[in-house]
């Protein structure tokens, strides 16, 4: 027999966490009580081989470019701030499976502009070289799409639930396309490629959407 200090609840169950609230129980008696509830397999058990091909493709990612950013150089170590998007997808993954499914993507899309912000302020403070326009952002907004997406994949979470995400950050995504006829990039390629994922994901939404889905998007833009 346990017992959970949160809950003031007994639990007759060997396992090591409450099953409402996930706080460590408190051991009451001698350990050999019998399962209870079904086990069910976490998130990272799951998709354990999807997170590994995953993992495996993101290091071969960040070692591609660190080698032709060695061989290939422009002035600017570009390629770690690939490493630093990979990074930031892969944390906004981990924290998003981990909490309230339906919360992941607001959650990412609030730290996406949070960051941008803050970057793009490190940037005119320190002589304004428009490394955030050329690289960051760009990169940011594809790792904040394809977190979204892939956290909601792994969580089993239906389209017409993170759809308006995927939509939101997708308008983020053109944003760069500013950035090229201005003028406040001067390295135009990731900002591209940032467009034209974002435009394929945009259309994607609506081109693979069900009947919830478009009445969701419907209701929450109001047409």
């Amino acid at each position: 027999m346990k017992y959970c200090e949160k809950c003031k609840v007994k639990i007759s169950d060997p396992r090591e966490r409450c099953p409402l609230c996930q706080s460590e129980l408190t051991k009451l008696g001698d350990g050999n009580e019998e399962r209870t509830f079904p086990y069910i397999p976490t998130v990272y058990k799951r998709n354990s081989g999807f997170l590994r091909i995953l993992l495996f493709l993101s290091i071969i990612c960040g070692l591609v470019c660190l080698l032709i950013n060695y061989k290939f150089p422009i002035g600017i170590w570009w390629s770690l701030i690939v490493i630093l998007g990979l990074l930031y997808m892969w944390s906004n993954i981990l924290t998003g499976i981990r909490s309230n499914r339906y919360g992941i993507g607001k959650r990412i899309l609030q730290q996406m502009v949070s960051l941008g912000l803050v970057l793009i302020g490190i940037d005119l403070l320190t002589g304004f070289y428009r490394w955030s326009f050329n690289y960051v952002l760009p990169i940011l907004f594809i790792s904040a799409l394809l977190a979204i997406t892939i956290s909601s994949k792994l969580m089993g979470i239906r389209l017409q639930f993170f759809a308006i995400y995927l939509l939101i950050d997708g308008l983020f995504g053109i944003i760069p396309l500013i950035f090229i006829f201005t003028g406040l990039c001067t390295v135009w390629e990731p900002s591209a490629l940032c467009v034209i994922i974002s435009v394929l994901s945009f259309v994607s939404v609506f081109i693979f959407a069900d009947e919830n889905t478009r009445g969701e998007l419907k209701r929450r833009f109001h047409v």
